[in-house]
């Protein structure tokens, strides 16, 4: 498993880049819990975060499962419905915790594979859908350029272009055996 960051929120606000601000009541919260957490021996913190860690990634595989599963069964439930030409199926409240029914419904997505990116620009353009063009840098490139560029000393662009936030991280990663 590779090294993994466990980072805290930035200390600035960022609800002018999109970010989701918090609330008064969490903000509260959250620093009730830090200074819990802060009275916990830095090896009972480290165990805790790396159990965390662990549970997170279990569980994200199971979610996985899920969604390859959900897509398959999925698949099968569209085919029969076109082989009954059924419009939809209502499934009894008692199958689900909530007990509430569920309603079925045949539904076909669309999902595009981009192979050619100049080409497809060019074809929006010229059919008047240039509105889909958008220029982007991935926030993972943008994210190792800067902490190259910070743990080297290189200069940055100005903070009115590009703001940095300092973020409290621990890595956590497995032990060889």
């Amino acid at each position: 498993m590779a090294d993994e960051d466990f980072e805290t929120e930035p200390e600035q606000d960022q609800s002018e880049l999109g970010a989701i601000s918090e609330t008064d009541a969490e903000r509260n919260a959250r620093a009730k819990k830090l200074a819990a957490l802060m009275k916990l021996p830095v090896t009972e913190l480290a165990a805790k975060l790396a159990v965390l860690r662990e549970m997170k990634a279990y569980h994200e595989g199971l979610a996985k499962r899920f969604g390859s599963e959900i897509a398959i069964v999925g698949e099968a439930v569209f085919e029969r419905f076109m082989e009954s030409n059924t419009a939809n199926l209502r499934l009894s409240g008692s199958l689900f915790a909530d007990t509430r029914a569920r309603i079925v419904t045949p539904d076909l997505l669309y999902r595009p594979a981009v192979k050619n990116v100049a080409a497809l620009f060019q074809w929006c353009r010229a059919t008047m859908h240039s509105h889909f063009i958008k220029e982007t840098i991935h926030p993972k490139t943008l994210e190792t350029f800067v902490n190259q560029s910070k743990k080297a000393n290189l200069p940055l662009p100005d903070e009115s272009i590009l703001a940095v936030f300092n973020v409290k991280t621990a890595k956590v990663r497995r032990a060889s055996k």
